[in-house]
């Protein structure tokens, strides 16, 4: 459920098509987290994965072309339920390379765990010879992004 009012959805200045978009979403979700016996279980990143779009194939003959994108940020606040333990969450990481970087940064305060996650790509093109080292890129940011919070 998004929030009311104007904290519900608030983006910076659409008119200035040069500049980039951004969009802040304020919400809350009852049902966010999937059950697995007596855990919960939920993604607090971002669920868009490099690997499958832009790395499938073992090898390319011809240049990976990535149209229009810059860079995607999430951050995810959990309140936690009284009584509850963190039994895994997503790992600190921070890479920087010629393809891109990414990060994850989560904090734990009292009764909420804060998940920020942040994937730029640097590179609109990538030509045949350089496409292992960008799957291997590709494959390492959607490692990073994998894990869920699971909590008990």
């Amino acid at each position: 459920e998004i929030a009311p009012g104007g904290q519900g959805i608030v983006t910076s200045d659409l008119t200035k098509v040069e500049e980039p978009v951004h969009i802040k979403v304020r919400g809350s979700a009852p049902s966010f987290a999937r059950r697995e016996g007596n855990q919960l279980s939920m993604a607090v990143t971002n669920s868009f994965r490099l690997t499958p779009s832009y790395a499938s194939l073992s090898q390319r003959r011809h240049d990976v072309r990535l149209l229009a994108f810059s860079a995607l940020e999430d951050r995810y606040t959990i309140k936690l339920p009284p009584g509850s333990k963190i039994i895994s969450a997503p790992s600190n990481v921070t890479q920087d390379g010629r393809f891109g970087t990414y990060s994850v940064s989560v904090e734990q305060d009292h009764d909420q765990i804060t998940v920020q996650s942040r994937l730029v790509v640097k590179v609109d093109r990538v030509t045949p010879k350089d496409y292992q080292a960008w799957k291997s890129f590709c494959e390492a940011a959607d490692r990073a992004f994998n894990p869920r919070l699971v909590i008990e």
